[in-house]
């Protein structure tokens, strides 16, 4: 389902709500020092937007409630790879995910290659992150993708996207 009103935002993995995820911001190939970027500017043109925190470790716990790059309110949390498969177990297909309790919109992907704030495949696909990161690949994390655009199997699947991709967020509540 194609709703650009609902769209949102277009973080990148592990960064805090600082302006970056606005569709139209600025921005730039200077990497942060700190997982806590000092500007609002997308940074792009490379597979991880900080050269601190190359595990990801810190970025896992500043995304968890509470945590210093908390994007959720309070009481939620971006999600795991298993939280995502667990609450995307019934969707299929791109109208499954926006009629979905998630409301989950085709909105794409921003793209990290240039400073054009381009965003692909909207309408076309949706993308989120989850808060894990991909062993053996410092500069990947887990993404829940349906109707994928880069060669996934169809459906609601786990993939992997670069830290410095422009992806949606759906907060999930924390587990008493």
């Amino acid at each position: 389902m194609d709703d650009s009103a609902a769209y949102g935002d277009y973080y990148q993995w592990g960064r805090a709500k600082d302006g970056h995820q606005s569709s139209t911001s600025s921005g730039t190939q200077t990497p942060s020092s700190g997982i806590v970027s000092g500007n609002s500017e997308f940074i792009y043109g490379r597979g991880d937007w900080t050269t601190a925190d190359s595990s990801g470790a810190l970025r896992i716990a500043a995304w968890a409630d509470g945590g210093k790059n908390d994007i959720c309110p309070a009481g939620f949390s971006v999600p795991t790879k298993v939280d995502l498969d667990a609450e995307t177990s019934n969707i299929t297909d791109l109208s499954s995910a926006a009629s979905s309790f998630l409301r989950i919109p085709a909105s794409g992907f921003r793209d990290n290659s240039s400073n054009s704030s381009r965003l692909l495949n909207q309408g076309d696909a949706a993308l989120l992150w989850a808060r894990n990161i991909v062993l053996g690949r410092s500069d990947y994390s887990h993404v829940l993708s349906i109707k994928p655009p880069r060669g996934f199997s169809g459906g609601a699947v786990i993939g992997e996207y670069q830290r410095t991709s422009g992806l949606n967020v759906r907060c999930i509540r924390d587990k008493i």
